[in-house]
């Protein structure tokens, strides 16, 4: 889904059925998604030919020379303007069709960061992060640390992402430069998020008492 070159983004979509690669369905001009680089790709439940994109930098034209953003926060870059998506897509892969589940600028998104889904709950598990830069800076990534906050949002219950304090030792917070590749997965077998950096492996036991907005968590 989607890509990057020569200073624009596409928002279609490719795929490879073992004879090589496709096009179904093509790039996207009325903003529904609106096209994006820096996306998060997520799977959804294994039963349902399904997957979620979520937040990342993009704008309804494509181009990253693009000088504001209309539909969303600006995020900066070294020669134009992206927009901070923040919001959450179901891709219907059966018939390539995009359903809205978070707006664009959807304000419980505040950080940007990593994200799982629990398909048994139909709850997404975010850790973030940072607040992308509105003027460019070129020490940006130098300077800001990736400070880890846990948020949920349980489809059809949650209006939005909402914050949760964990308990334990946290991962440290550390500079975007050194972050390195970073990916959240769900263990459904242990009930915990599996958080893994380039610094080392973290698990969040979705068992242990946790605080949050008049919430506490389960045990299935």
């Amino acid at each position: 889904f989607g890509g990057y070159g020569v200073y624009a983004v596409r928002n279609g979509i490719w795929e490879n059925s073992g004879g090589g690669w496709s096009s179904p369905f093509p790039n996207n001009n009325n903003c529904n998604p609106a096209r994006r680089t820096s996306h998060q790709l997520i799977l959804g439940d294994p039963n349902q030919n399904e997957v979620f994109i979520f937040s990342g930098q993009g704008s309804c034209t494509g181009s990253q020379f693009e000088s504001s953003c209309s539909i969303s926060e600006p995020w900066a870059t070294d020669v134009g303007t992206w927009c901070w998506l923040k919001d959450l897509y179901q891709l219907d892969l059966d018939n390539y069709n995009f359903t809205n589940i978070l707006p664009v600028n959807e304000p419980t998104v505040q950080n940007f960061g990593t994200i799982t889904y629990d398909y048994t709950e139909s709850t997404f598990y975010f850790i973030g992060g940072y607040v992308p830069p509105a003027i460019y800076d070129g020490q940006f990534y130098n300077n800001t640390y990736f400070v880890p906050q846990l948020y949920k949002f349980q489809a059809g219950v949650d209006p939005g992402f909402v914050q949760i304090t964990t308990v334990g030792n946290a991962p440290p917070d550390v500079l975007l430069n050194d972050l390195g590749g970073q990916q959240l997965f769900y263990d459904g077998i242990n009930d915990r998020l599996v958080w893994i950096r380039k610094d080392g492996v973290w698990s969040i036991d979705l068992c242990a008492p946790v605080t949050g907005i008049d919430q506490v968590a389960e045990c299935g």
